[in-house]
């Protein structure tokens, strides 16, 4: 029933047969519904990736509705926890569950890099909820290390916090940590697979200090 519908068309090009085909969602049955439709290309190799930046888009369709925003960086009221028993800002390194999927080398790149910042910097490195070998491996190796600071089973509370304290903030792009992080200006590094980096430019927040990493070139990164 309502007046002004507008909806994202999400594009692919599909092989069926040796035969390419373009396959939307929605569909034009549906599609046809919607008084406004903006195009997305879902095909990461394209040269003009950056103009499907999703937070763009949903943007646009705001604009068409005549919807007036007035920022478009994110935000996320807060009031830091005045207590702390561990010195800050610090590299904030998160170890979520995807980072068990890397192989043993991974691992001993990410342990050389922190191994390396540590000398010089305070390291804060927090995992997901019951931690993962990834998390565990590094802790039995830098427990004894007095500027490395762990977090198990971090709270949605804590982590919002450690990003606050932190200058950077260093995951495998995950969205809670970099969403928070850009709604407190931090640096903000993403370490990823191949498979995934050119998407990933479609998601990086507005008005941040971004970069992004592969997973094979990451440990001669100046962060």
């Amino acid at each position: 029933n309502s007046k002004k519908k507008s909806c994202i068309k999400f594009i692919k090009v599909k092989n069926y047969f040796g035969k390419k085909i373009n396959v939307s969602r929605p569909g034009a049955f549906i599609s046809s519904f919607f008084n406004i439709v903006e195009n997305c290309i879902e095909d990461y190799t394209i040269k003009n990736n950056k103009n499907y930046h999703y937070l763009t888009l949903y943007l646009k369709l705001l604009e068409n509705l005549e919807i007036n925003i007035h920022a478009n960086e994110h935000f996320l009221p807060y009031t830091p926890k005045t207590s702390t028993n561990f010195p800050n800002p610090y590299f904030h390194f998160h170890i979520d569950e995807r980072w068990c999927f890397f192989d043993e080398k991974i691992y001993y790149n990410l342990e050389k890099k922190i191994d390396n910042l540590s000398k010089n910097n305070i390291i804060f490195v927090t995992s997901n909820f019951n931690g993962n070998n990834f998390f565990n491996d590094l802790y039995e190796k830098f427990k004894n290390n007095t500027n490395i600071y762990f977090k198990n089973n971090a709270t949605v509370d804590d982590l919002i916090d450690i990003i606050y304290k932190s200058h950077t903030v260093i995951s495998s792009h995950t969205g809670f940590i970099v969403h928070v992080a850009a709604a407190f200006k931090k640096k903000i590094i993403d370490i990823v697979p191949d498979n995934i980096f050119n998407e990933l430019e479609r998601w990086i927040p507005f008005g941040v200090n971004y970069s992004r990493y592969s997973l094979n070139n990451f440990l001669n990164a100046k962060f």
